[in-house]
């Protein structure tokens, strides 16, 4: 059995970490976790965001935050949660005002990852509902164009380049899609 120790002044895994000091995990170690999930898949995407980190693997989309919200993220303090269960294609996200936008796994959607206050939890606006003619056969690259006017920029799998006009307010999406 092992030792009974004070918690409140001895960190746990100072107590039952192997006897090799350099194995020890400590809050300035690299960060590096399973996450809860039924299914096994790598993160394909990663961002950073005002509520933490955003990632998306083939099955889900996560926010991987800090547990206590006054210390920062570290392998001691650290919560991740599914956001939404769409699914991410192997193309890298990117971010347009406070969202972040990413591809869903048929790699025919783009998706638009945006916290609302209101509710206290993430939403995955699908961008291309009406426009799903627009990305085949594949979306296979995303841009950002901030200036002049707001565009994300999409490459399809065939070489053609996409163009959707982006603006988003408190209660409204704007986005129309052109080849």
């Amino acid at each position: 059995f092992p030792q009974q120790v004070d918690i409140s002044t001895t960190s746990i895994y100072e107590n039952f970490a192997p006897s090799n000091s350099s194995l020890n995990q400590v809050a300035t170690n690299a960060l590096s976790l399973n996450l809860l999930s039924a299914d096994s898949n790598a993160i394909v995407w990663l961002k950073s965001s005002a509520q933490g980190l955003l990632g998306g693997s083939v099955s889900n989309e996560w926010q991987i935050a800090p547990s206590s919200q006054s210390q920062a993220l570290s392998p001691l303090n650290v919560n991740a949660s599914p956001t939404s269960f769409y699914g991410s294609a192997n193309v890298d996200a990117v971010q347009a005002g406070n969202a972040t936008l990413y591809v869903q796994k048929a790699y025919r959607k783009v998706r638009e990852m945006n916290y609302f206050f209101q509710v206290g939890t993430f939403r995955s606006t699908d961008l291309a509902e009406l426009s799903e003619h627009i990305t085949a056969p594949r979306i296979i690259k995303l841009a950002v164009q901030k200036e002049p006017l707001p565009l994300v920029w999409g490459v399809r799998s065939d070489g053609v380049l996409l163009s959707m006009s982006y603006n988003r307010d408190d209660q409204t999406i704007k986005a129309g899609w052109a080849r």
